[in-house]
């Protein structure tokens, strides 16, 4: 098959850009309202309300999405999760014929309850012989208009309407006689909505992140509002996330929820460690979030993702989103605190803490959920999947190129690929060394001389291994206090 393909390995210690995109959000639950066929893509709280709707009590992702934002994330996909038979609100429009025909039918464009108790009010249009349609929703007790379509002369003009609306308008080809066959004066209300919640399963939120393809690039993906052990079938919210980004190459945050205690989080964080979870992290405990008025006990997806995405843009896409960097600048604290001794027995059994740290809430810790000792924590394995994503869009221009003998074509691909490593060097993601002989080198390496070879080319296939060594962090800097006596002088450097 054309295209790209990366393939990436470790290498143990005992062998000889900047990529805004990367700190996107992958979230699946429930909202209002939105597409259930393609990710929702909002990069602030007004295309949040716009595109998802307002809050509603049954979900959690736009607390999280609304943490997000507040902590600075630029980007959000959201996967809408309903039932197994959503319905789309809708109503039927008769004609003004004595004996009224069927002549409009109006239908939301996106399934569920969100357009019911919605109104579709005709009037007169100001010229003679049209019709005005306002579609009105219901706030506060005020109809306030959500579109107006106005002076509409035919019932064919009405049904062009669904190209700029939120609704389908569907011509059901009324038998009466023009300009009667236009819907009549009145007022008609949307119903008939559905989300099919009693449906939804645990389940329903793991398939729901098969929305997020391949094509959407890196990025963090949680299932916000849930336990993480919440059964879906045979499996678990957890181990749904887990399979994903493993799969895709993407980084995983799971959350305990509310009310999780100390000892509760040990127990279930142990269900998922493991191999293959280099790429996931375990947050506790879950936040105390306002949002100016009422205070609400959440889990912290939000605010990790939007930390997350702060490293990585002020940074480079393997900076740990701990410490000052994963500062809250809103509104939040930890649900529970807990004392140091309790904070290093959480990082030692792979959990990631919330905790306040000279006043400040932080997130403490990044770790990851493997138990491979190449991966200790979880940005390793997130800079090696940016690099796979971002590599591979580097060279896709390159894909069907001419492979010559003069080595035009494998200088233009190793010079692409080591701009892109460059760039992460320059801003402190990759660790220099200095080889056997003395010779720095620049803690990566593209090699493609050795790999191709005429009978290799043939194949239609140019081969690259690109070495990288990330840099490491202090995850705990030891400073020692020797006292001296009056006595004692210090010698003093040149």
């Amino acid at each position: 098959m054309p295209g790209v393909v990366v393939t990436t390995s470790a290498l143990s210690a005992a062998s000889t850009s900047d990529v805004p995109e990367s700190g996107r959000a992958f979230f699946a639950g429930r909202v209002e309202r939105g597409s259930t066929t393609a990710p929702i893509r909002v990069r602030s709280l007004g295309e949040l309300r716009m595109l998802c709707g307002d809050r509603q009590n049954y979900g959690a992702v736009w607390d999280a999405c609304r943490d997000a934002f507040n902590e600075g994330i630029g980007e959000i996909y959201i996967a809408r999760v309903v039932g197994t038979t959503p319905v789309a609100a809708t109503i039927t429009l008769n004609d003004r014929a004595g004996t009224p025909l069927q002549t409009i039918r109006v239908t939301a464009k996106e399934v569920g309850a969100w357009a019911n108790g919605w109104k579709i009010k005709v009037e007169a249009g100001s010229i003679s012989g049209t019709v005005t349609i306002r579609v009105q929703q219901t706030v506060n007790g005020v109809d306030v208009d959500r579109e107006v379509h106005a002076n509409l002369a035919t019932v064919a003009d009405i049904a062009l309407r669904g190209a700029t609306s939120s609704f389908v308008w569907t011509n059901l080809n009324s038998a009466t006689a023009a300009p009667n066959n236009l819907p009549a004066v009145a007022t008609s209300t949307l119903a008939s909505g559905s989300d099919d919640s009693g449906t939804i399963t645990a389940a329903s939120y793991v398939a729901a992140l098969d929305l997020f393809t391949a094509d959407y690039g890196s990025g963090t993906v949680a299932i916000p509002g849930f336990a993480p052990s919440t059964v879906a079938g045979s499996s678990t919210i957890g181990a749904g996330i887990k399979a994903h980004v493993s799969a895709f190459r993407r980084h995983g945050t799971i959350c305990a929820a509310p009310g999780t205690t100390y000892s509760s989080a040990l127990t279930e964080v142990a269900s998922f460690r493991g191999p293959g979870a280099e790429n996931v992290v375990y947050i506790w405990p879950a936040i105390i979030s306002t949002d100016g008025r009422v205070e609400r006990t959440l889990t912290a997806e939000g605010v990790v993702a939007a930390w997350r995405a702060r490293a990585h843009k002020q940074f480079h896409p393997g900076r740990v989103p701990a410490g000052s960097i994963a500062t809250a600048a809103s509104l939040v604290r930890p649900e529970f605190t807990v004392s140091e001794d309790v904070a290093n027995a959480l990082d030692a059994a792979g959990i990631s803490v919330i905790r306040t740290v000279y006043g400040k809430v932080q997130l403490y810790g990044w770790r990851s959920l493997s138990t491979d000792e190449n991966y200790p924590t979880a940005n390793i394995a997130d800079l090696r999947n940016t690099l796979a994503y971002d590599l591979a869009r580097t060279v896709a221009d390159d894909v069907f190129g001419d492979i010559d003998s003069d080595g035009q074509f494998a200088s233009r691909v190793k010079g692409k690929l080591e701009g892109r490593l460059a760039a992460i060097k320059r801003r402190g993601g990759l660790y220099g060394g200095v080889d056997q002989n003395g010779k720095k080198d620049p803690g990566y390496r593209v090699d493609v001389d050795s790999l191709n070879t005429p009978t290799s080319i043939a194949q239609n296939v140019f081969r690259v291994i690109v070495y990288f060594r990330p840099s490491r962090h202090a995850s705990l800097i030891s400073i020692e206090l020797v006292y001296t006596p009056t006595g004692v002088t210090f010698a003093v450097a040149a």
